[in-house]
């Protein structure tokens, strides 16, 4: 024994260089990089062979090496299962009961195992022990991985220093050795049995030592049997060793990758603003784009399945972040996926931010036909002044208006819509995507159109001094306002004038002369508020109507269901974009509100005049509904819709 601990004490069983499978495990990661000498080919051909020489020199010295310590190896292996202790054989799982003083391993939760002091009796079963961390605690006895033999009193000060000599003993070839001897003797082995084995002693740090080899092994061992705190291990098949280091192989290369993937994360996380990669470079790659993709839907609440969800919660545990939607969101804008002011809705209602290029190819190519096939029956309404009037961040202006008085008084009207059929016949590929999107969305940020923008905003939209396509309905509106007479045919006009209403108002507040068209337009609104005809493009070719009544219904109601969810994000848009506003402004601003209604005691909703923006807050005795109180903001959170508002109490 003594001649054995010798050889050990030599580090006969602690190799310099790992068996094959370990060399595999440790070069496997770099194949796909080249060998050593790949860096140096920069430099003169001859340095390269050169170096690639040491390189095979080296590792055949290894092989030959390993061949040579393997023989010493299987033979000190084999003396010792001839010297182990006949007693511990005989009683291999006698249990070990707890007591005070003992140092024993505990699992703390599923990710931690600790090392730990018996320090004495909780209750009828638990114990207080003091663990490697400096902290005591209750434990179950079924929460005990072992108990190191050979200590009566150990003291919690050198709980450390014990773990990191075992943790330096840690040395996976030592199993792949001992595995060979049991699997050639068909033996099964205990703990301290193990350690005698491969280190030639059953004190404390070897047992200890040879239980930790044991316990993090997913290829050589299985356990046979389990008494109390103690287990018989027994050596796995060879060819199924053999399917395990396969399986181990290809995880550490998924779970190297993995990490590739998280240090490229917190790289570009780290990056200025302007230096951080584009939103389509994430795509280029098949593996980090499905780890992108499953956080965004995590980051929205939508998850296609369970794989998405658990890749995700990977993700965000291994960037130190909590697994919550607000995590993920906060993560693809740190590394510039997603902007600052993410629309959130914008993506959880599905609302399509982008055409495909199927889809833009064929409205450009509609845009190059020059046929009309009105062209014949368009009439000229060149000569009349048009007025195009629309909110000021209007993209596509489809509609104006032309107005005069006729010799009896009575007022003509010209309503002018821009012709979209003279592009988009019904049942086209452009048709079919516009009325899959139902209707645009202008939000504060952005506008996204039921057409691709180069037919939307061109051939589409009624433009400034051009000559542009219309259906024209003219009205003429007796002096009580009902109509006299109409028609609707197609024309040819040239916008005047593109107004917002703000400006309409001024120049009709001006009462300039050279505008009467204008008063006369302003005259005929306050008579008729609003006239609409729909399906007349067929009418007016003496075709039959291109839809059924039923069609019609349908297609209606996939459209209104559209506007309703537009309505929807537009105010919830509109909701962020003021929270944001207010939460730049500084601390001691104050806001007027208006008491619209009592919530709950004194908490009111108040109208933040200002903005015209809705909250709640408490407001004191005597306020009544239609009060003015004056408030300041104490916190605004645009992403979480929280406004928190407090009254300004006046000294």
């Amino acid at each position: 024994m003594m001649a054995v601990r010798a050889v050990t004490s030599c580090s006969l069983f602690r190799p310099s260089s790992p068996p094959l499978f370990s060399s595999a495990l440790r070069f496997f990661p770099y194949r796909s990089r080249g060998p050593p000498s790949l860096s140096l080919r920069y430099g003169a051909h001859t340095q390269t062979r050169s170096v690639q020489s040491l390189f095979n020199s080296l590792m055949e010295e290894l092989r030959a090496a390993r061949k040579r310590r393997q023989k010493r190896v299987s033979a000190a292996a084999s003396n010792r299962m001839g010297l182990l202790n006949e007693e511990l054989a005989e009683d291999r799982l006698v249990n070990h009961s707890l007591q005070k003083g003992l140092l024993l391993e505990f699992k703390k939760d599923s990710d931690r195992v600790l090392l730990a002091v018996a320090q004495r009796p909780d209750g009828k079963k638990n114990w207080m022990v003091s663990d490697q961390n400096g902290f005591t605690s209750s434990i179950k006895p079924q929460q005990v991985t072992y108990i190191v033999p050979g200590i009566d009193n150990f003291d919690q000060a050198d709980i450390a220093d014990f773990a990191q000599k075992a943790q330096d003993n840690m040395d996976p070839s030592l199993l792949e050795f001992a595995w060979v001897e049991l699997l050639e003797k068909n033996k099964s082995v205990t703990v301290e049995e193990l350690a005698e084995i491969i280190f030639g002693s059953t004190e404390a740090l070897e047992s200890y030592s040879a239980h930790l080899l044991l316990s993090k092994d997913e290829v050589y061992f299985t356990v046979l049997e389990t008494k109390g705190f103690r287990s018989v291990y027994g050596p796995r098949p060879s060819g199924q060793v053999e399917e395990l280091i396969h399986q181990k192989l290809a995880k550490e290369a998924v779970e190297k990758e993995f990490q590739e993937f998280i240090e490229l994360l917190a790289s570009v996380k780290s990056m200025s603003s302007q230096d951080k990669p584009p939103k389509h470079s994430w795509t280029k790659d098949e593996r980090i784009w499905s780890r992108i993709e499953s956080l965004e839907a995590y980051a929205i609440d939508a998850c296609k399945n369970d794989e998405q969800r658990k890749t995700a919660g990977m993700v965000l545990k291994e960037m130190g972040l909590a697994k919550t939607a607000s995590s993920a969101v906060k993560l693809l804008i740190d590394i510039g996926y997603f902007p600052v002011h993410i629309n959130l809705d914008l993506l959880k209602l599905g609302i399509p931010t982008d055409h495909s290029d199927e889809i833009i190819s064929a409205a450009q190519s509609l845009l190059l036909d020059s046929s009309d096939p009105d062209e014949i029956d368009r009439k000229n309404l060149t000569d009349l002044k048009v007025y195009a009037i629309d909110v000021d961040e209007a993209d596509e202006l489809d509609d104006a208006l032309s107005a005069t008085k006729l010799q009896d008084g009575r007022i003509k009207v010209w309503i002018h819509v821009a012709d979209p059929t003279r592009y988009v016949q019904p049942g086209s590929i452009v048709d079919r995507e516009a009325m899959r999107r139902g209707t645009s969305v202008f939000l504060p940020t952005a506008t996204y159109s039921m057409f691709p923008e180069n037919l939307a905003m061109g051939g589409m939209s009624l433009r400034q001094g051009e000559l542009c396509n219309a259906v024209t309905v003219s009205v003429v509106l007796h002096n009580d306002g009902s109509i006299a007479e109409y028609s609707v045919f197609n024309s040819v006009i040239k916008p005047t004038y593109m107004l917002t209403y703000e400006s309409a108002s001024e120049l009709l507040h001006l009462n300039l002369q050279e505008e009467g068209e204008l008063r006369i337009l302003s005259e005929a609104a306050n008579l008729r508020s609003n006239w609409r005809r729909q399906q007349v493009k067929a009418f007016l070719r003496g075709k039959p109507p291109p839809f059924t009544a039923g069609k019609l219904e349908g297609i209606a109601a996939v459209v209104n269901e559209n506007v309703r969810t537009v309505r929807k994000l537009c105010s919830s848009s509109l909701r962020y974009w003021i929270l944001e506003y207010l939460r730049r402004q500084p601390k001691e601003r104050t806001y007027r509100a208006l008491v619209l209604r009592f919530l709950k005691d004194r908490i009111a909703a108040l109208l933040l005049l200002e903005v015209g923006f809705q909250a709640s807050a408490w407001i004191p005795v005597g306020m009544q509904i239609g009060d003015e109180v004056e408030v300041k903001v104490e916190e605004a959170h645009p992403r979480d819709d929280i406004l928190f508002l407090k009254e300004v109490v006046k000294e």
